[in-house]
């Protein structure tokens, strides 16, 4: 039964270019080995590099692993990646079967958000647990997220990425795009809570661009009434004296958009002009009052 791997280089700083160098010149000769059937390079977006390989057999891939082509590879590169000791991140998945996978991938924004509904969505939706990948505590409009990029290298022409809606994906039009035209162009298909994105149809890529610019557009409001509301505070506090940081409607503002989970605390601190000190307490009050 052939066997899929993916594996990322992630370049140590200044050291991009010289580990694509060696990569193009010591990859080729380890692959030569008996059983392996393909491999592949993917320059991914955010700096890192998605090796993806394929063999006949888990036998051919766990001689080819412990060979020492793999060694002489491993001690060339380890100086060159940002994890000395570990230059390959080595297998990311091991997928049996070459294509037709479900990959899921879920996000919330914050370390205290929960990522359970999304697990369960994605279980219902056919993914397996162990092919469910997870951001925590990254917003999306994160260019950098681990758990995305590993999602999409685990993915092999003909499989499916599934995530539960649109905006765990992406919050910009722009990234949502450049996502949807990678895996295209890498033969995956992309799932939006069951309903599949099909490029070639000339009503599902406008359903799709419209669901980004809904996203990127609710994302934009939310800090747009947060700024509007923060500067009216502001005003009454200057007529009526030394205010609160927090006015009760800004408090319950504050709470409604970290329970979503679209923000990190940072980031609240700084829609609402206090520091993260204030966010804390602020939400420890507030849920103690609720369980109180």
């Amino acid at each position: 039964m052939t066997v899929v791997v993916t594996a990322v280089f992630t370049p140590a700083a200044g050291s991009r270019d010289q580990l694509i160098e060696a990569l193009q010149q010591a990859i080729p000769a380890v692959h030569e080995e008996p059983g392996c059937l393909l491999y592949a390079i993917h320059d991914a977006a955010d700096e890192s590099i998605v090796m993806i390989e394929k063999w006949a057999s888990d036998s051919d891939l766990a001689a080819h692993a412990e060979g020492p082509a793999v060694a002489r590879l491993n001690d060339l590169i380890d100086g060159l990646t940002a994890k000395p000791g570990c230059p390959l991140r080595r297998v990311i998945r091991n997928a049996r079967g070459v294509s037709g996978k479900k990959i899921g991938y879920a996000r919330v924004s914050t370390i205290e958000q929960d990522l359970t509904v999304q697990r369960e969505a994605l279980l219902r939706l056919g993914v397996t647990e162990e092919r469910i990948y997870v951001d925590h505590g990254l917003t999306g409009a994160h260019r950098s997220r681990p758990g995305l990029r590993e999602a999409m290298a685990a993915c092999w022409p003909g499989d499916t990425l599934v995530v539960t809606k649109l905006d765990r994906l992406a919050r910009s039009l722009p990234d949502a795009r450049d996502i949807a035209d990678e895996l295209t162009g890498r033969g995956v298909t992309l799932s939006l809570g069951g309903s599949k994105y099909d490029p070639t149809d000339p009503v599902g890529r406008l359903l799709f661009n419209v669901l980004s610019m809904v996203a990127e557009f609710e994302s934009d409001l939310i800090r747009m009434r947060t700024r509007e509301g923060m500067a009216i505070a502001r005003a009454k506090g200057r007529l009526r004296g030394r205010q609160p940081k927090l006015s009760t409607l800004q408090r319950r503002h504050l709470m409604s958009l970290y329970e979503k989970g679209e923000h990190t605390q940072a980031e609240l601190a700084e829609l609402f002009g206090v520091a993260r000190s204030t966010v804390y307490r602020t939400i420890q009050r507030e849920s103690t009052k609720r369980t109180g």
